[in-house]
């Protein structure tokens, strides 16, 4: 597996064989395990699955912290491009947002989608890039909140479009759910 973050390979190898060992219903037979030219024996498996177990969230706990905050700036980034594209955004400023009008600049659309969070944790998205209807010549770029059901719809559909085409998400997110399906394995196969 090539990888330019070794921690994300380590995790996702790991998490992976432990996935298809209890998928394939597997079993160590033989108390015999062979590294390279030495032949080691094994007397005690329950200490060699939690060696394996151990390895595993050390694994985790060192992924984590090399993506810390790295997937929330990457993601943001992603998300106001592709907002930024989408045609549906283009829809709702001009149908819904009634004091509003995009802002073109450069003969292409200034209007996005941004993401925050406050101190407190929580998340609010706001359309920014737009203008004024009664001053569409200012200088002047404002911000409106989405607060309407149709809006968050619109926040969805550009939040599965981001994660779909561009790369943050499934280089960040997709080793979390691979850990976590590891995890459950043994319960569930």
């Amino acid at each position: 597996m090539s990888d330019g973050n070794p921690e994300r390979r380590n995790l996702v190898l790991l998490s992976m064989a432990i996935i298809i060992f209890y998928i394939a219903d597997g079993e160590i037979i033989d108390s015999s395990l062979r590294l390279q030219f030495i032949n080691i024996q094994f007397n005690n498996f329950q200490i060699l699955s939690s060696v394996v177990w151990i390895i595993l969230f050390w694994f985790l706990f060192r992924y984590r912290l090399t993506t810390l905050g790295i997937f929330e700036k990457e993601f943001k980034s992603e998300f106001s491009d592709v907002s930024r594209q989408h045609p549906i955004l283009a829809v709702y400023i001009n149908n819904f947002l009634t004091d509003y009008t995009q802002d073109y600049g450069h003969n292409q659309r200034n209007a996005s989608i941004s993401l925050y969070r406050n101190k407190n944790m929580d998340c609010y998205a706001y359309i920014s890039g737009i203008k004024l209807k009664s001053s569409p010549q200012s200088k002047e770029n404002h911000q409106s909140p989405i607060k309407s059901p149709l809006g968050w719809l619109l926040l969805i559909i550009i939040l599965a479009n981001t994660a779909i085409v561009r790369p943050s998400f499934s280089a960040y997110i997709i080793p979390y759910l691979i850990f976590l399906t590891a995890i459950a394995s043994p319960l569930i196969f």
